[in-house]
């Protein structure tokens, strides 16, 4: 579906909209957005993606016009990303979150790479360690589908039970939580009812639960994901090597990413070493 005039006059310049997809056919774009003033303090990380996107043949979205509505305007800023998602899924095939302080770290890392680990996955989320599925969502890669708009719906419907837990981050985990047992995507036109994710959102509001949360989640994810599940959890491997695709929460200091750079195969954040 081609994107609106209107829609590309919000973009940032420093976007790309490629005409086409990749060889691959895949259409796929690269999506981060925020309020115009971070773009200075995230410089670097921001500087390479519209550089990947060009490597690769991919779109990047820089999206500085979407706002959380008014009347939630109560909520975390981090919540805008489901609206930028929800606004922009429509014109591709698959896009590609990234937090303002994510960093592409290996451009020659395809994300058709990850998409055909699971070929049936509509949502594609890293691991931020061994011990635990529950991830910092700085990076994610969503399909356009209708699987993907309604998990993005299920999200925002969230808010209302998990509106702070990591920002947005628990009330995804409560999304996927509740999608995971739709593996068809025929069966995501109607949203599912909040019933896997109950037990755990009782644990978002008070940041005192915040370890039964994550265990939680954990044992949630765990229970429900399955090899042709809607959900690819991507591995994490820490003996063998493998390229990262991008890196988390670094700041301006690099200086530690050699010695992780052979440890996630997606995004690690750098709180987890």
């Amino acid at each position: 579906m081609p994107i609106p005039p209107s829609l590309l006059r919000e973009l940032h310049p420093m976007s790309i909209v490629q005409p086409s997809p990749p060889p691959s056919g895949v259409h796929i774009a690269i999506l981060c957005g925020g309020q115009p003033p971070l773009f200075k303090r995230y410089a670097y990380h921001l500087a390479s993606k519209p550089c990947y996107a060009r490597t690769q043949r991919y779109s990047f979205l820089l999206d500085a016009s979407t706002q959380i509505p008014k009347d939630k305007a109560g909520l975390p800023p981090q919540w805008v990303k489901v609206h930028m998602l929800l606004k922009w899924l429509p014109y591709f095939d698959w896009l590609f979150w990234t937090d303002l302080d994510a960093t592409i770290f290996a451009p020659e890392t395809r994300v058709e790479k990850f998409l055909a680990m699971q070929p049936t996955a509509h949502l594609i989320v890293p691991q931020d360690s061994m011990k635990r599925l529950v991830f910092s969502n700085d990076a994610f890669i969503v399909r356009g589908s209708s699987w993907g708009a309604t998990f993005l719906e299920q999200w925002w419907q969230h808010r209302a039970s998990c509106p702070n837990a990591h920002a947005d981050q628990g009330a995804m985990w409560m999304a996927i939580i509740d999608m995971l047992p739709h593996p068809d995507p025929s069966l995501a036109s109607v949203a599912p009812p909040p019933v896997n994710s109950t037990e755990c959102s009782r644990l978002c509001p008070a940041k005192a639960e915040r370890e039964a949360l994550y265990a939680c989640v954990d044992a949630q994810f765990r229970r429900l994901r399955s090899p042709g599940g809607p959900v690819l959890f991507t591995p994490v491997d820490f003996d063998k090597g493998s390229s990262g695709l991008c890196l988390n929460g670094y700041q301006n200091d690099h200086t530690r990413y050699t010695a992780l750079q052979h440890r996630m195969p997606f995004c690690l954040h750098s709180k987890h070493p």
